[in-house]
């Protein structure tokens, strides 16, 4: 009859409707939740990569402006101390007179800083407010023996005008070896491996960088 041609979906009939579009949401929101926790994962992954290549422009870019090194510390991919952690000293931007000689502002010191898990750069940075007069007073030339005392990097930190700017973050180990040192054939390279470790995943950085130039050792 017309009556029953028009009746509705019977409460059973819903119901069963309803249960198979929980069904099929649950599903779609399941794989949704997969894409998301892998995606999630390649993000993250692609993250502290990212840290592994920026490090290496920054720790390259200091390296090749440098004229000589001083001491080094190799350090270690695992737990260490500070005292022990990977650090190097350089002669770089050799700009001031006398030329050939170490002057305060042309030394520099890259060093893993344990606490903070950062590579750091230590350099010296003039205040803009800072007088002819002062600067020069500052300013001293240091004879090579200054940059290769095995103290040195704790001396030179706690100067006045050394500033630190980190050039890598969540480093849990790094090593430094220095090649053909003093060689007027080869330019003096460092190799070095950077350990990251950033929530629950690590990446091993690998490189080596040239020194700018092929140097005796200076006075």
């Amino acid at each position: 009859s017309p009556v029953r041609r028009r009746r509705g979906f019977t409460l059973m009939e819903l119901s069963f409707a309803l249960i198979i579009i929980a069904m099929i949401m649950g599903a779609v929101a399941s794989i949704c939740r997969a894409l998301t926790m892998q995606w999630s994962a390649a993000d993250q992954a692609q993250a502290i990569q990212l840290q592994g290549s920026l490090a290496t422009v920054r720790l390259e870019q200091a390296l090749r402006m440098s004229k000589y090194i001083g001491m080094y510390r190799t350090g270690s991919l695992g737990s260490t101390s500070q005292t022990t952690a990977a650090a190097i000293m350089l002669w770089y931007n050799d700009n001031d007179t006398p030329y050939g000689s170490i002057q305060f502002d042309e030394i520099a010191l890259i060093q893993l800083n344990t606490t903070t898990g950062e590579l750091v750069l230590y350099e010296v940075v003039w205040p803009s407010t800072i007088t002819p007069a002062q600067k020069a007073a500052a300013d001293l030339t240091y004879s090579y023996s200054s940059i290769a005392a095995s103290t040195v990097p704790e001396t030179f930190k706690a100067m006045k005008y050394v500033t630190a700017m980190p050039i890598a973050h969540n480093v849990s180990g790094c090593i430094f070896n220095v090649n053909s040192l003093g060689s007027l054939n080869t330019r003096a390279s460092v190799e070095y491996q950077i350990q990251f470790n950033e929530n629950g995943r690590s990446w091993m950085q690998y490189g080596v960088a040239a020194l700018r130039a092929s140097e005796t050792q200076p006075p």
